[in-house]
């Protein structure tokens, strides 16, 4: 079988579309809108439009459609001159100037009625109506049409291709001759012709149910699995590296493990619904010890890109892998606003990104093995290991070490930066985020990831606890009424107090927020200095919050890593990449899959305002996404990840889009073109 795809012009509209949502509208609100935007037009420059692109500013139009090299755009990001480096503070990367190229050697595309400004008054209208979409509507049963030729409609298809055939006043095509089968049942289910053999043994087959016992023969055969895994492959963007790191391809240990599982799972048989639970949340079923092998179909989410290690791009590629492979939505275009053509809210993007934000992936050590019986393998395969990994290991425990002493030893700058970046006590109305990066940038710093930690720490805990009960309650209280807030909540949580934090506020009486977290912060540091308790057993309320396993000094190594500033961050991946190269060295390492972990505590998630993780904005729940229909209210996340919750509901009966979804990838599969032309966009701008 040969599959062919033809593109016609509204599938490169579409296609440019995407590429300007997903590629260029973050890169122009991330880099360029401060000053070239609604508010502010530098040298009288807009680029939140592209007719003002077009019309440029001082120095004359920004950029020439279909030529990236005679646009100033293009030169100014490249930095070919001293006198105009854009933007001014930090280089775009080799990626993101490839990009703007590519976009203005395509003519600049930009979606009609787009602005760069994302939020409207009139968004939950536009989603309801979006939501009559026939995608998003339950499916149901139709009539199968009547026909006249009952022999040559041998199922409910034919009937509907008689139906239109008849209409069309054309009568179908003469019966195959038995080689024609079976050398399409080959090349359709195994990919490859028959051999003499088996095209003999087949058109010598003179009993009535042959072609019917040759269906069933390849359906159960190793080499449909395989030939058939690799379509499932394709949607699943498996590869065996981590796409480009720090100039090289990076390669994953245990990426076959993941390829091996959907081999498997077309050989056996899994159901479909099985397979899709398997791949979003096989950890959270109680799996039988002969079923362990279905634990690496988490690599469904895991063996994707790494974009130089950056979390939100990860994320972004599995909300997206999950959206276009699974429900045939692009998830991705509501990362940084509502999404412009279908019924998916930024919120509902950032509730999706906490379920799976809220797990993890186990170092290999603490990944399980996938058969036990090799287990007699493993203590040769880590004593090797271990003489190679020494003195990675020890490098890399020094730099945990040393981040889990400056989130301890500086808790009070961290409390404080929290409390000023939020508008509400900023006194003299300054955002320290754009002035003040000591914290974030400086020399020791360690980026927004430690200062996201201790926010995620505080934002889960209740108002009743002994030390940070007060804060969760007054927080969100303005300098005006902050005295009556901290008498009523100082009564409130009078016998919760711990007695350290209860004398601390007895002696400073805090008269703002700022205080409250300079106390905070002081009782924090004392007790560091002090060291932990002897025992965990025998700590305090205040050591309890420094060293206790829900601490957000408390980490695991790739969380550590994400919190080093970003030279520091890179030098790391390269230790790692080193500590990946030995592990690939080593003869048959145990099979272990590439899984997924739910965290101690969930997190929960924020909106980040225009997609940048600088800018983080309101809490949302993790939830579920309206469009998946009344299977959205049917699985409630109350504890967990809630990857199970989501791998039900994808899979529910009344989810519109999943059936609707795979038949069509079925159909490609097997005729070279789908009923709907575009597999991975069921949305409102889909081919149908």
């Amino acid at each position: 079988m040969v599959s062919t795809s033809m593109y016609g012009a509204e599938d490169v509209e579409r296609s440019n579309d995407e590429f300007f949502e997903v590629q260029i509208r973050p890169l122009l609100v991330e880099h360029c809108l401060e000053c070239h935007g609604r508010d502010s037009q530098e040298s009288g420059l807009r680029l939140d439009s592209r007719q003002s692109i077009l019309t440029g500013g001082d120095r004359g139009p920004a950029i020439v459609p279909q030529d990236a090299d005679a646009s100033l755009l293009i030169h100014a990001v490249r930095q070919d001159s001293d006198d105009l480096q854009m933007p001014p503070s930090q280089k775009l990367s080799v990626e993101q100037i490839e990009s703007l190229r590519n976009w203005v050697n395509l003519g600049a595309p930009w979606p009609a009625d787009i602005s760069l400004f994302a939020g409207s008054d009139a968004t939950a209208p536009r989603a309801n109506a979006q939501l009559q979409h026939w995608a998003y509507q339950p499916v149901r049963p139709v009539d199968v049409p009547t026909v006249s030729d009952t022999v040559w409609s041998a199922n409910p298809i034919d009937c509907f291709i008689w139906q239109q055939l008849s209409a069309k006043g054309l009568a179908p095509s003469a019966e195959a001759s038995p080689s024609q089968l079976c050398r399409r049942l080959y090349l359709d289910l195994c990919g490859l012709p028959p051999t003499y053999e088996q095209l003999t043994s087949f058109t010598q087959d003179t009993r009535p149910d042959a072609y019917a016992r040759l269906v069933e023969q390849l359906l159960a055969s190793r080499e449909y699995a395989e030939h058939w895994a690799r379509h499932w492959l394709d949607v699943a963007r498996y590869a065996d590296t981590k796409g480009y790191l720090d100039g090289g391809q990076t390669r994953y240990a245990f990426a076959y493990t993941y390829r091996d599982y959907v081999i498997r799972a077309f050989e056996e048989d899994l159901p479909y619904a099985a397979f899709v639970r398997d791949q979003i949340a096989a950890d959270q079923y109680d799996l039988p010890a002969s079923q362990r092998w279905r634990w690496a179909a988490m690599g469904f989410l895991t063996t994707g890109r790494r974009f130089n290690d950056d979390p939100y791009d990860t994320m972004d590629d599995r909300l997206d892998v999950i959206g276009r492979g699974l429900l045939g939505i692009t998830i991705g275009c509501a990362r940084c606003h509502d999404h412009k053509y279908d019924p998916l809210t930024t919120a509902e993007y950032y509730g999706l990104s906490g379920i799976l934000g809220s797990s993890y992936e186990p170092e290999q050590p603490e990944l399980p093995l996938l058969d036990p019986a090799n287990s007699h393998l493993e203590p040769e395969y880590a004593k090797q290991l271990g003489e190679r990994l020494h003195d990675f290991k020890a490098e890399f425990q020094r730099l945990h070490d040393s981040i889990q002493h400056e989130m301890r030893a500086y808790a009070k700058d961290y409390l404080t930066y929290l409390i000023r970046s939020n508008p509400i006590h900023r006194p003299d109305g300054v955002n320290p985020i754009k002035t003040d990066r000591t914290l974030l940038r400086g020399p020791t710093a360690y980026g927004f990831g430690a200062l996201a930690r201790w926010e995620r720490y505080l934002d889960g805990l209740p108002k009743q606890h002994p030390v940070f009960g007060l804060w969760v309650q007054l927080r969100n209280e303005g300098p005006d009424k902050f005295a009556e807030a901290y008498a009523r909540a100082c009564g409130n949580n009078s016998a919760s107090i711990a007695d350290q934090l209860r004398q601390a506020l007895a002696s400073s009486p805090p008269a703002n927020m700022l205080d409250l977290a300079a106390v905070y912060g002081d009782l924090l540091e004392t007790a560091y200095a002090s060291g932990d308790a002897t025992s965990p057993s025998n700590r305090d309320a205040i050591q309890q919050v420094l060293f206790g396993d829900d601490s957000p000094t408390h980490m695991t190594l790739d969380e550590a890593i994400d919190c080093y500033h970003l030279d520091e961050h890179v030098a790391l991946r390269r230790l790692r990449s080193k500590i990946e190269e030995v592990t690939l060295e080593q003869t048959a390492p145990p099979a272990r899959p590439m899984m997924m972990l739910d965290r101690e505590r969930p997190v929960e998630p924020r909106v980040l305002i225009r997609g940048q993780a600088q800018r983080p904005g309101r809490t949302v729940p993790r939830t579920l996404p309206a469009l998946l229909g009344a299977a959205a209210t049917q699985f409630p996340i109350h504890a967990g990840s809630g990857r199970k919750e989501l791998a039900e509901a994808i899979v529910a009966p009344n989810n519109p889009l999943t059936r609707r979804v795979l038949v069509n990838r079925i159909w490609q599969w097997h005729f070279g073109q789908p009923l709907v032309g575009t597999p991975g966009d069921f949305g409102l701008r889909s081919d149908a």
